[in-house]
């Protein structure tokens, strides 16, 4: 039984504690004795916060006049904000916002809170959550699913954030490594255009034309400083990206790279065993069982001949004997004189290639073995046509492989959101997810 002098404490509003869990901390914010409700809103249990937005405001930010008691309050009017989740619960808050007046300039005003953003159904810190799931490869559909907001509100926050992007045009690395990649089909030219910071190893811009034309006007936007800070181009071997070194970067080396030539060699191969496996097909059984071995054991044309394993014997599926590689490959080059030939000459060429033997790689491009076809012998020339380029890429330690890579968390990126309509759009998403640096307000 409780005593007759005490007094029973009750809660009136929401208490410090809960503020803070729920980030609403501005102290221009009170809150009634019953500040929670539920409602059924589109279907969905959502839990409603109320509260009140009121203060003395010190000047109108209409005229500016200083308030010396001459502004009114000139009543309420009722907002409403998604405030995100908690606890897999939907959030809305119901702010009864004080209206004011000024008598100088005849006019009217809302308070205002660091919380809300004007013209917008969402608080800033909604917004944020918006902007940190963008930054991982999820859809759009699925973001504002969880968020419980509509794929408007989620497409307006990522066309906010294409708005504010600028390039810095006094900025150009050392070393700029360069490739194209097949964005979308209202690009134009059908393929875009990828830069990287070969010296930061991060993205640097992405452009929707890749024609030389069009990076032309872009490259030459950057200040002179800038682009003579370029050292390295790294590339494929695109006569086109070719002049855009020697026009725009004065101080560019043209540098090929080392996978783009191991890649040439490998399709080279590839194509002669195509080659010789549609030729077998067409003979007697015979041929047409060695035929469909070439088409089974494809990898082992493409390996290295001092990574075959000597080692492990096994069962092979096609010749009913236990062989190893070696056995089979053996096997197998024995079927055809040029597919043969063929082999040997690109093992040699990737043998000088490992051991960046640049003399004997280029001798060997210009030598014509006996039983190669034309088609290997004009691939050879083709490489033999890029000797400085080649030449720096066996002596510097630059590659694509970290353009390669950024290529296919783009080909990821587009298959989950199943493709993009608009290039700005598309772009922003590309680099909120490879991290590059945007302006958020």
């Amino acid at each position: 039984m409780k005593s007759p002098n005490h007094t029973e404490k009750k809660v009136t509003s929401m208490d410090n504690d809960t503020r803070i869990l729920l980030n609403l901390t501005d102290p221009h914010l009170s809150f009634s004795r019953h500040w929670l409700k539920f409602a059924v809103v589109k279907s969905v249990r959502v839990a409603q916060i109320s509260c009140r937005l009121s203060y003395t405001p010190k000047a109108c930010p209409n005229c500016g006049v200083i308030n010396r008691g001459q502004i009114v309050k000139f009543g309420y009017y009722q907002a409403k904000y998604k405030y995100g989740q908690f606890r897999a619960q939907p959030l809305m808050l119901r702010v009864k916002t004080q209206r004011f007046r000024c008598p100088d300039c005849q006019s009217t005003f809302n308070a205002t809170s660091d919380l809300f953003t004007d013209h917008h159904s969402v608080t800033a810190a909604l917004r944020r959550e918006v902007i940190l799931q963008l930054c991982r490869v999820r859809t759009i559909k699925d973001i504002a699913h969880d968020l419980f907001v509509s794929e408007t509100t989620v497409q307006r926050v990522l066309r906010d954030l294409a708005d504010q992007f600028q390039p810095d045009w006094n900025y150009l690395p050392q070393t700029l490594c360069i490739d194209e990649f097949k964005s979308m089909r209202s690009a134009q030219g059908k393929m875009s255009f990828i830069a990287v910071d070969g010296s930061k190893k991060g993205l640097l811009e992405l452009l929707e034309d890749r024609r030389l034309r069009s990076l032309f006007e872009h490259y030459q936007r950057f200040s002179y400083q800038a682009r003579r800070h370029v050292k390295y181009l790294v590339m494929d071997m695109n006569a086109a990206y070719e002049r855009l070194a020697k026009t725009v970067f004065p101080n560019a080396q043209v540098v090929y790279d080392r996978f783009h030539i191991a890649k040439h060699l490998n399709d080279t191969m590839n194509h002669v065993r195509i080659h010789v496996y549609q030729r077998l097909c067409k003979g007697d059984r015979q041929a047409q069982k060695q035929a469909r071995r070439i088409k089974h054991y494809w990898r082992l044309f493409l390996q290295d001949q001092t990574n075959l394993n000597t080692d492990e014997y096994y069962e092979g599926r096609y010749f009913h004997r236990i062989v190893n590689s070696v056995t089979i490959l053996d096997l197998m080059l024995a079927y055809d004189e040029e597919l043969s030939a063929t082999y040997n000459h690109i093992q040699a060429l990737k043998y000088a290639y490992n051991q960046k033997d640049f003399k004997r790689f280029f001798r060997l491009l210009n030598l014509r073995s006996e039983g190669l076809s034309h088609y290997t012998v004009h691939r050879c020339h083709v490489l033999a046509r890029y000797q400085k380029g080649i030449r720096l890429g066996f002596q510097q330690e630059f590659s694509n492989g970290q353009t390669e890579g950024f290529n296919n968390r783009i080909k990821l990126i587009k298959r989950v959101a199943f493709g993009y309509r608009c290039f700005e759009t598309f772009r922003t998403r590309v680099y909120l997810i490879m991290g590059k640096q945007i302006q958020v307000s």
